[in-house]
């Protein structure tokens, strides 16, 4: 059996936990190609992320909920997400952009019909004081997803609220880590499934041979639309054993998502695209492919069909070799379908390597988004002889963040597309710090159409040299988004810049100076002068060494009507009082449109947060505020914590992380105010609060996210009540959220039987999901015997270094169990822990024990919260005396051998205690020995 706890470093579009703030105008706007990761939809309120053209979750195909990969990028900022993935999570170039507030030109996405949108948030918000039924009442026929990233409260029954959802097409399970033999056994369950369209079981700990079952799955399932299963350990070539064949014949599925799944060695599943005839969208991001050009050569197969219907490709950080590269573009030039291609970190000769790749898709004919992010090049040869076109490009976004990019570049680029790149409405040349701002001028020839409007609305040029660059931004009459994170600006530019923006001319509306020394300048001044011509919308001042006086100039233009819905000032030098003159900036201001207000990691304190709540009343539109990571105390928690629901507009508010420590009492005190202000009754027996004992509130705010994480103590009972994914608390560090064993278990049964009550699989499947069926590994063969898996258990996350006799010391002391046997599995390679165990109680009581002891918060090996879960499945062909003989032969050679390696372990110890002691002595007697020296 693989190791389950081993991932591939990888890329993964998560966010950045303090710095965001969101989108002002629409919590139902996100973006257009990062809608398949719907995990972040209740958290899309705080900017802060910058995500890779393609290399994110676009999602062109997914049922239920398609989004518009055909429209430029909208850079809607995410909250945070769960701290976990950040793995994964660059992760995704997240280095240059995790703290810039990237928000664009919006795309207004289809979230479907409002039944969905009312589960979606009661099921978010779904926690131990709610009652089940204030949840199924939300289920209705037009109800058709279920996203559980985590696991209901403990008092709902899962299986019933399936069996409810009559119309379920989308099923979303990422994030649950719940192991390789839980992945297998919803791989199985789908294989004759005809109602479930679309599949997310990313982020789960799955291992080699689960990909097995993935490709069974592929094979016999004929409805399945939508597979994601990246960031599962799917093996070098393993998953391309399997997977590959299955897409021969395979005639439903339109988009596979298997970025950072380990795969080195693809021959096979690219053998099986070239038969395959309905895939449209494949992401491979994150693989290291050992024969890179053997891959594209297939892939420009594909893409030479003239059946081809491909129309997003993700190939980044595949290790991508130049002549990969060439293959792919010779595909590329003779394809119709593209729309979509990302080859981000891709290895190039020279740049004549990269302008080929533009030019030909510029020549494209459907080709909108293309990513050329960290490409790494060799040469400076600029040298192409791809010729020119005549067509306007469809071409509409291009991002070559981080390439060295020299002027030269854009000189060539200028000779094949001037005037020809008019649809071209975004570019990111962010982190090139060879280029000056000749490339401007070139980027303007080839975007400007003959009256001499250039076409270009979003500019990313930070951390680059911009000395005058407010002489160029003339020539982009359109341009309404403008990226300046860390750029080389001397102060005489940012003056000059601030007068340009604030002037009648300018249409910019989005304003990032993140990372600019504006403290003590007249910068701000300039740039707010004429707030009542100004278009800004959006300010971005983050990491800008701003103190309270550096903010006069920006209140009194807020003063004046200047319209901000939106504004960021993370990272500076504000206090309390600066804080109030901003309040009271925004109070005296007509209407003022403020959406989204982000003041982490400055110095507020308890009077700076009782301010904010001034904003937070139905006059004003203050819907997110980020204040994460202050010095704000109790006083200053409670005040905040009082104007989420009822009437406020607040939404999103994010308090986590503050420098001042909580002790268990204020923390019950603010969880408490929470509850109240929200709308929670609490009803409580002795002292503990009474599981189902509230509705949920009518006044609930849509998109509700209140993150009160990292505060410095225990959540008591009433942070435990609250944690949901509306609610995050730390909670989730001693229990863990995730679906268990026997929940996902229930989920197999509703997919392959929405009206069975009890799981029955078949012997061959339960031995591969158990891994029996594989010969290198350990599994215990009682769990083939009904009468020992009733009284079994399944133990997960557990720590590497977790041993039999710890796991057996906690079920037998802590829990009060019987135990008869526990088995830990092992990577059949490292012969390591993989995270998994199993255990046999001698009766029924010692499981319901083990159960009680996971659901009281306590269950942790060496610090780690562990998951703990009863089994509860039958196999319809019962055990034969046969296997009821190996199970007891498998288990006494087991018993054997764990006595042996004891008695080993004793002797060592009682040998080392020896030689210590003799040492010990020796050192004693002889004085002038220390350390094994003589002195």
């Amino acid at each position: 059996m693989g190791s389950g706890s081993s991932k591939p470093a990888a890329e993964k579009n998560k966010t950045n936990n303090s710095q965001e703030t969101t989108d002002p105008a629409s919590s139902s706007k996100t973006d257009s190609t990062n809608t398949s990761k719907q995990t972040s939809q209740e958290e899309n309120k705080m900017p802060g992320n910058d995500k890779s053209v393609s290399g994110n979750k676009a999602n062109p195909e997914k049922p239920v909920a398609p989004s518009t990969t055909a429209e430029p990028k909208s850079d809607v900022a995410e909250s945070t997400k769960e701290s976990k993935d950040q793995d994964n999570s660059d992760k995704r170039k997240q280095n240059d952009k995790a703290n810039e507030l990237d928000i664009v030109e919006e795309v207004i996405i289809d979230e479907g019909p409002k039944e969905q949108m009312k589960f979606d948030c009661a099921l978010r918000s779904a926690c131990l004081l709610i009652k089940p039924e204030s949840l199924y009442k939300h289920i209705t026929k037009n109800v058709t997803k279920l996203q559980l990233n985590r696991a209901l409260p403990q008092h709902f029954v899962l299986i019933e609220m399936l069996h409810k959802l009559e119309n379920l097409k989308d099923l979303d399970l990422s994030y649950n880590n719940m192991g390789p033999q839980s992945f297998r056994a919803v791989c199985l369950a789908m294989c004759n499934n005809s109602t479930i369209l679309s599949l997310n079981l990313s982020d789960n700990m799955a291992d080699t041979d689960s990909a097995d079952c993935v490709g069974r799955m592929l094979e016999e399932n004929k409805t399945l639309q939508y597979l994601d299963v990246s960031s599962n350990y799917l093996g070098k070539d393993y998953f391309s054993r399997k997977c590959g064949p299955a897409l021969k014949v395979n005639t439903s599925l339109k988009t596979l998502r298997c970025e950072s799944i380990g795969s080195t060695d693809v021959r096979l599943l690219i053998d099986g695209l070239q038969s395959n005839t309905t895939l449209v969208d494949l992401d491979m991001t994150s693989n290291e492919i050992a024969d890179s050009v053997g891959f594209t050569k297939g892939l420009s197969v594909c893409l030479k069909k003239p059946d081809c219907v491909i129309s997003c490709i993700s190939l980044s950080r595949c290790e991508l070799t130049s002549e990969a590269v060439v293959e792919l573009t010779k595909g590329l030039a003779e394809n119709k379908t593209l729309c979509e291609l990302n080859l981000t970190g891709a290895k190039m000769d020279n740049f004549g390597v990269l302008i080929n790749v533009i030019v030909t898709s510029a020549k494209h004919p459907a080709m909108k988004i293309l990513s050329l992010d960290s490409v790494k090049v060799k040469t400076q040869d600029c040298k192409t002889e791809n010729a020119s076109g005549d067509s306007v490009s469809a071409l509409q976004v291009l991002s070559l963040n981080s390439c060295g990019l020299v002027d030269e570049v854009f000189t060539s680029l200028e000779k094949s597309c001037k005037g020809r790149l008019l649809h071209l409405v975004e570019i990111d040349i962010t982190a090139n710090d060879k280029l000056s701002l000749q490339c401007l001028d070139s980027l303007a020839s080839m975007t400007t159409d003959e009256i001499g409007t250039s076409s270009i609305k979003r500019l990313r040029y930070g951390l680059n040299k911009g000395d005058t660059l407010h002489t160029k931004l003339s020539m982009f009459g359109n341009l309404q988004y403008l990226n300046l994170r860390l750029c080389h600006l001397s102060q005489d530019t940012i003056l000059e810049l601030g007068k340009y923006i604030s002037g009648e001319t300018s249409n910019i509306s989005t304003l990032i100076l993140d990372g600019l020394k504006l403290s003590g300048t007249e910068a701000i001044k300039n740039i707010v002068v004429n707030p009542k011509v100004s278009k800004l919308g959006t300010l971005s001042l983050g990491s800008c060494s701003l103190d309270d006086n550096d903010l006069t100039p920006l209140c009194d233009a807020i003063k004046d009507n200047l319209s901000l819905t939106m504004l960021k000032l993370s990272a500076n030098r504000i206090t309390d009082v600066g804080v109030a003159k901003l309040v009271v900036a925004f109070m005296k201001a007509k209407n003022p449109p403020l959406a989204v207000l982000d003041l982490s990691n400055n110095r507020l304190e308890d009077e700076g947060a009782k301010s904010l709540i001034k904003l937070c009343t139905s006059k004003y539109k203050l819907h997110s505020l980020n204040v994460s990571a202050n010095g704000i105390g109790k006083e200053g928690m409670l005040a905040l914590t009082s104007v989420v629901g009822g009437k406020s507009p607040l939404q999103t508010l994010h308090v986590q992380g503050q420098t001042k420590s909580q002790d268990e009492g204020h923390m019950i005190d603010i969880f408490s105010k929470l509850a109240t202000s929200i709308g929670y009754k609490v009803q409580k027996e002795d002292d503990i609060i009474k599981p189902g004992c509230s509705d949920l509130p009518a006044n609930l705010p849509d998109g509700l996210l209140v993150n009160i994480t990292d505060m410095g103590g225990n959540t008591g009972n009433m942070g435990q009540a609250l944690d949901s994914q509306s609610i995050k608390t730390d909670y989730v560090i001693d229990r863990l959220p995730s679906l268990s064993f026997n929940q996902i278990i229930q989920i197999c049964c509703f997919l392959k039987d929405k009206d069975a009550t009890v799981c029955v699989w078949s012997e061959n499947d339960w031995k591969m999901i158990i891994g029996a069926d594989r010969p290198t590994t350990d599994t215990p063969s009682w769990l083939q015997l009904a009468d020992q898996r009733d009284r079994c258990i399944y133990i997960n996350n557990l720590p590497g270094n977790a041993t039999i006799q710890k796991l057996e010391s906690i079920l037998e002391m802590d829990c009060d169990c019987n135990v008869e046997e526990t088995c830990l599995m092992k990577d059949p390679v490292t012969r390591g822990n993989n995270g998994v165990g199993w255990a046999v109680m001698s009766d029924q009581e010692s499981v319901k024990k083990a159960i009680d002891y996971f659901n009281s918060g306590e269950a942790k090996i060496f610090g780690q919260a562990i998951m703990i879960s009863e089994v509860k499945i039958k196999v319809d062909n019962e055990a034969s005396e046969e296997l009821q003989k190996k199970a007891i032969e498998d288990q006494e050679k087991r018993s054997r051998l764990r006595a042996k390696e004891e008695s080993a372990h004793r002797t060592l110890i009682v040998n080392t205690t020896e030689a210590s002691w003799k040492r010990h002595a020796y050192r004693l007697a002889h004085p002038a020995y220390a350390d094994g020296r003589i002195w």
